[in-house]
């Protein structure tokens, strides 16, 4: 952050160059000099933003980091500017200070934070809050979930939201025991990559455990649905078919799961009981005829 430093003022306002040719000659002469000369500079000019930045730099260059970052911070605030993203490279700059010089990480947070409003989808800078906020004496886990939520949102790759989400669940599971949110983002997971593993493994047993049949049959059908060897395909409809009439009690859900055993083995008999009582308690006369027939 030195545009000054080969002499030129190109970018000041036309208004302010005298002025600020003038800061640059006390500079040469002092630092102090050049601080006192900038900051007359900075109470003639409120709202641009140009001298506030040679007021900083000054500063930096006396290792006066409070006043350094606190004049950065004015710009920021006071300061008019074309764009608001014209504000990240000294937000950016008040973070090194904040960290590197000043110690002060609830600062670090709150100039990531503002960055954040400013640019949502900055990737390196979600990423550097994320490994503020964990590395923190408290983490603010909520913070970080959101953060990290929001970082799956926009990523670009299967690949990267995957591994976001299950990152978000296993945050759940092991900061809060919050299966119910850990289920969410399996769910998401699914949504995504339909085989993924660990999604799989997690919500079937999450499903079985709070007895929601709906939802487990739904991920057993997937599963099922991708096995190539027909012998284990019917095998596998089998269990998912019995398991509906057990536990779902659904007619027209066990009547299509049975169908399925028979469509790959048409001579299982459990399949053709099954399927023979569904029909005759459903009065489908002519689909009991054709499995009486077998």
């Amino acid at each position: 952050m030195d545009p000054t430093s080969n002499g030129t003022l190109d970018d000041f306002p036309a208004e302010l160059r005298i002025q600020a040719s003038a800061a640059l000659d006390a500079e040469r002469q002092s630092i102090e000099k050049g601080i006192d000369a900038w900051k007359k500079l900075v109470g003639s000019a409120p709202t641009a933003s140009e001298p506030r930045r040679e007021l900083a730099r000054v500063y930096k260059q006396a290792e006066r980091w409070k006043a350094c970052v606190e004049i950065l911070k004015e710009a920021v605030e006071k300061a008019v500017w074309p764009i608001p993203d014209a504000k990240v490279p000294l937000l950016l700059e008040m973070v090194e200070i904040y960290r590197d010089r000043l110690k002060l990480d609830v600062n670090v947070i709150d100039a990531y934070h503002r960055i954040l409003a400013i640019q949502p989808t900055n990737v390196e800078v979600m990423d550097a809050l994320v490994a503020q906020l964990e590395g923190s004496a408290n983490p603010r886990w909520p913070d970080i979930i959101a953060l990290l939520r929001k970082k799956a949102a926009s990523a670009g790759s299967t690949q990267e939201k995957v591994a976001l989400q299950l990152r978000v669940a296993n945050l759940y599971l092991q900061k809060f025991q919050n299966q119910a949110e850990a289920i969410k983002c399996f769910e998401a997971i699914l949504e995504i990559d339909s085989s993924n593993p660990d999604a799989v493994s997690f919500l079937k047993q999450m499903y079985e455990k709070r007895r929601d049949w709906d939802r487990l049959i739904v991920v057993l059908r997937q599963e099922v649905g991708r096995i190539s060897d027909p012998a284990e395909q019917a095998r596998r409809w089998a269990e998912v078919a019995k398991l509906a009439t057990e536990k779902l009690k659904k007619a027209a859900i066990s009547i299509e799961l049975w169908s399925k055993v028979i469509a790959l083995s048409e001579n299982d008999a459990e399949a053709l009981a099954e399927l023979e009582k569904l029909y005759e308690r459903e009065k489908h006369w002519e689909e009991l005829a054709v499995i009486l027939q077998k």
